[in-house]
């Protein structure tokens, strides 16, 4: 079986939609690369691929599901799906858990539903039988969800799980972190050359939902789930530390200096070096990177928390050298 192109044969619809789900993987510490492909070895007869340069990162081979059901629709419209979902794992620099599942949703080729080896020889398409505009399904997907329409959150979601319960894992964790989820809509419809892709829009939805929008013409659709993961790996060191690092400012006045920075040490030790944003990426795809660091400002964000720790870490290390001459880390000497 090979995995679906872009090109549908219909210029209307091709539509990636997908789903994120990122977590600190639960052991004590980073695993080996040795370690992270038994975990990742999800799939019979089938490899773990893994890099370790510039960045340590395994991916799982591709879990592919049948499904028929019912599509969201922004209008409420009945729009049904028959396809596959591919989902997979992947665990970046030993210490992070991912898991997504997507579909690229195009036209079907008639009007009656055919036997699964026809949907079964195309991985990660679902062909929509019915109406429904990429607008009205991009809609849908980014609603609330309806009962009975397809749900990829909860697909990822239970992959996840199943890594985080490999017996490689301690699961003894030495930071509390939210998981995070990341939602896609990527438009994929043919565009002439000289059309120029509008920027990608990225949003916080609340504390732990991500959404990304884009139109990318380039790029297949496994090449634009890593550029997903890789977003929202460093979506998820953001929330992760910044949640660290935002209790710092929490009753500096009853809270000593030391014990403070004790509730950071851990995400200085295992997370603050995973920073690569575009390790992984495909030439072409990073563009939307580039546009992201304009805004939201990733990496600004970032060498601003980095910024603010070695600050506090400096204080620390004042307040031990000079003793009782600083007491609560309110930089005031004794009498």
């Amino acid at each position: 079986m090979s995995d679906a192109g872009t090109g549908t044969g219909d210029g209307e619809l091709a539509l990636l939609v997908g789903e994120v789900r990122t977590a600190l993987l639960r052991h004590s510490g980073a695993v080996s690369e040795p370690v992270a492909q038994e975990i990742l070895d999800l799939v019979p007869a089938a490899a773990v691929r893994s890099a370790t340069r510039p960045s340590a990162r395994a991916v799982s081979p591709d879990i592919v599901e049948g499904v028929h059901c019912r599509l969201p629709s922004g209008t409420g419209r009945r729009v049904e799906g028959v396809g596959t979902v591919v989902s997979r794992a992947v665990i970046a620099g030993g210490r992070i858990a991912q898991a997504s599942s997507r579909a690229l949703v195009v036209p079907a080729a008639g009007t009656r539903r055919r036997g699964w080896a026809a949907y079964l020889a195309r991985r990660g398409v679902i062909e929509r039988i019915g109406r429904g505009s990429a607008d009205d399904l991009s809609a849908g997907f980014l609603g609330p969800r309806r009962p009975g329409t397809i749900d990829l959150d909860a697909v990822a979601g239970r992959l996840l799980d199943r890594v985080q319960a490999a017996p490689a894992l301690d699961g003894a964790v030495p930071l509390r972190a939210a998981r995070t989820r990341f939602r896609f809509v990527i438009d994929l419809a043919d565009r002439a050359e000289t059309v120029t892709p509008a920027p990608p829009r990225f949003s916080l939805d609340d504390d732990n939902v991500r959404t990304l929008i884009l139109d990318a013409p380039r790029g297949g659709p496994e090449a634009l789930v890593t550029l997903c993961e890789d977003i929202a790996c460093h979506d998820w060191l953001l929330t992760v530390v910044q949640g660290l690092v935002d209790t710092l400012d929490e009753a500096p006045g009853r809270v000593d200096r030391m014990a403070r920075m004790a509730r950071v040490s851990p995400a200085i030790e295992q997370l603050l070096h995973l920073w690569m944003p575009c390790a992984h990426l495909e030439p072409d795809l990073r563009w939307v990177w580039s546009a992201l660091e304009g805004r939201p400002g990733f990496s600004r964000q970032w060498a601003s928390i980095v910024d603010r720790i070695r600050n506090e870490q400096m204080g620390s290390i004042l307040r031990a050298v000079t003793g009782d001459g600083w007491r609560n880390g309110s930089g005031a000497a004794a009498d």
